[in-house]
Order: C-alpha cells, then sequence, then structure tokens
C-alpha cells in the first residue's frame, strides 16, 4: 500500500490531461500490503473459475463474475486456463491506503507470472490503469497504481503523454528517519473510494480548483527538490511537515476533505506530539498520518490507547511475485 504526502488530486486525468499541466505526487510505498493467491481449479470442479475475497465466487464464464476488476482483468488478459483466485490485506479496505489498486496491480503481477510472461512493473502500472480508468470508467487517479507497482520514496510526474517518476530518494538517513517518524490513526468507518473520486472528479471542473491544483503541484515539486538538496536528515523532516501542512490546507479548499471528528484528531496530534498530520485518501475517514520525530515520540505514543496507532515503515520495493 502506500502513503501520499502531497499532491493527490493532482494525479487525476481531468487534471493534467484536460489543463496541460503536470500533475506531481509525492509519496512512499509501505508495509502493509495486499495479497493476491492463485493456484490451479481442479478439472473435477464444477465451475472453471473461483475467487475468494469476502465472499465467494465460482463461475464458469469469466464475465459472469461480479467483481469487476477480476472480470476485467481475466478477460483483458484473455485467460482461459481454470483458476483458484484469493485475496486478503493487511489493513481494511476504503482506508485511503490506496488498497483497490494495489490489489489491481497484485492480480496483474500473479496472472503474469501464472503464465511466465515477462512484464515489467512499469507495465503493470499501466495495465491497473487501464483496468480500472479505461475499462471500467472508474473516477481517480494514477499515483495508486504506480506507488504499488514501482515502490520506493518518489516523485511522480503526469502529462497527457506520459507518467515518469524519480529514482528512490536517495538520502538515506532522511528516508531511515521518516520511516521511523511515521504513524496511521484510524478516522471514523470505511468509505467509498470510488464516490469521493467522483465528487474530486466534479470539483476539478470548476474554473477556481484549477489554480488550487496548479498551486499543489509546484508545491509538491518544490518540497520534493528542498528535500533532495537538505543534507540534515531532521531539517529535510521538517521541509516535509511544513510542505503537508500547507498541502492539507490546500486540499481542504478543493474537496473539502474533512470532518469535525478528523480536525479534532488531528489536532490532538499535533498537540502531543506530531509536526505534520493529513487524511489519507479523501472522504473525512479512513486513516490519518502522523510524522512524530524522536523526541517527541514518547509523548505522542503515550496518548492514545495501546491498540490505536499503526506504526508503518517505508519500504523500498514494489510488486512481488512468489512461486511456492
Amino acid at each position: 500500500m502506500r502513503l501520499s504526502f502531497l499532491g493527490g488530486g493532482t494525479d487525476f486525468p481531468s487534471y493534467f490531461k484536460n489543463s496541460g499541466e503536470v500533475g506531481r505526487v509525492f509519496g512512499c510505498s509501505i508495509d502493509k500490503y495486499v495479497y493476491v493467491l492463485g493456484t490451479n481449479q481442479p478439472t473435477f470442479e464444477k465451475n472453471r473459475f473461483k475467487f475468494t475475497y469476502r465472499l465467494t465466487e465460482e463461475v464458469n464464464l469469466i464475465e459472469n463474475f461480479s467483481h469487476p476488476v477480476v472480470r476485467e482483468a481475466l478477460r483483458l488478459l484473455e485467460w482461459n486456463t481454470p483458476i483458484n483466485l484469493a485475496t486478503m490485506a493487511s489493513l481494511p479496505g476504503r482506508s485511503g491506503m490506496g488498497s483497490s489498486s494495489a490489489f489491481t496491480v497484485a492480480l496483474v503481477a500473479l496472472l503474469k507470472k501464472c503464465t511466465n510472461s515477462e512484464i515489467s512493473n512499469e507495465e503493470i502500472a499501466e495495465t491497473a490503469v487501464k483496468i480500472e480508468r479505461d475499462l471500467l470508467n472508474e473516477s481517480g487517479g494514477l499515483q495508486d497504481q504506480y506507488h504499488a507497482a514501482i515502490g520506493g520514496t518518489r516523485l511522480y510526474e503526469f502529462t497527457k503523454n506520459k507518467v515518469s517518476y524519480t529514482a528512490s530518494i536517495s538520502d538515506y538517513e532522511f528516508v531511515k528517519h521518516l520511516s521511523e517518524s511515521l504513524f496511521l490513526l484510524p478516522i471514523g468507518g470505511e468509505r467509498s473510494s470510488t464516490e469521493f473520486a467522483k465528487k474530486t472528479e466534479h470539483n476539478i471542473s470548476k474554473d477556481d480548483t484549477m489554480p488550487l491544483l496548479k498551486q499543489l503541484s509546484s508545491l509538491t515539486s518544490e518540497v520534493y527538490e528542498r528535500i533532495e538538496s537538505e543534507r540534515d536528515p531532521e531539517d529535510a523532516l521538517r521541509i516535509l511537515a511544513e510542505g503537508m501542512k500547507e498541502g492539507w490546507e490546500i486540499k481542504k479548499r478543493i474537496s473539502g476533505s474533512t470532518s469535525d471528528n478528523l480536525d479534532e484528531a488531528l489536532d490532538f496530534g499535533l498537540r502531543n506530539g506530531a509536526i505534520a498530520g493529513k487524511l489519507c485518501g479523501a472522504g473525512g475517514s479512513g486513516f490519518a498520518a502522523f510524522i512524530v520525530p524522536a523526541d517527541s515520540r514518547s509523548k505522542f505514543q503515550e496518548s492514545y490507547r495501546e491498540d490505536m496507532l499503526t506504526k508503518i515503515n517505508i519500504v523500498n520495493r514494489g510488486v512481488e511475485t512468489y512461486e511456492i
């Protein structure tokens, strides 16, 4: 899964394709995962295809799958071999951590592995985008697919003609400090990422939103460049925290991604040692992410019940497949 620090919203095609502007997102992949498992479906089974998630679907024809991503992925890859699929995740879905796209990325990688097909992680991201944004016509951005497939701590840039990304950020000490500083706090219940993506799409079309998105994109680039040129990891952490605060204020003006519950939670965290906090995703619920420096970490953790906080860490790898 992923944590987006800055720029979310500028990765929507309705922004960077229609305006000709550059969308930019700075974020990282984290040590919370979506797993997709696959094995041969026995020939004596009544149905040729099976998928187990919160439900179990068994069908003879791929087009009869209710799960849209599984159905379209298998159709896109012209799948014909009987297969039994299942999925599980480290965190609940609909919580703003990019789990839906991580599932699509993992599914594509698995299916390509099963056919011994060579495919790069970038091509996996492109295929996941095609399934979700083109075939299913789901509203949303492109960062989740690329974070899940490519991994690392990177700046992504989105233009009308291509997606590009930097090498994973070069300062190991900064990444280490940042990784040690990251915490998640659950906010409210689950929410539909699709519905809030639709709302964001609608807001992007407004005349007063485009300048805000352009401002957010520029801020994302500026913060990334300042972090890359800063040699002191603690100062780089402060630069990111300041940027996140400014970016969060812009995001609230764009999408209204807040609620009294969220505002109170963010304020509480900032009063108790965090130097930055933001909602992951959109919609006023899911998870809030905090950056907590070493000298405030004990106070911050002691301010919450033991079962409330989830420690997360940055990982420098993207989607991987294993054969057992």
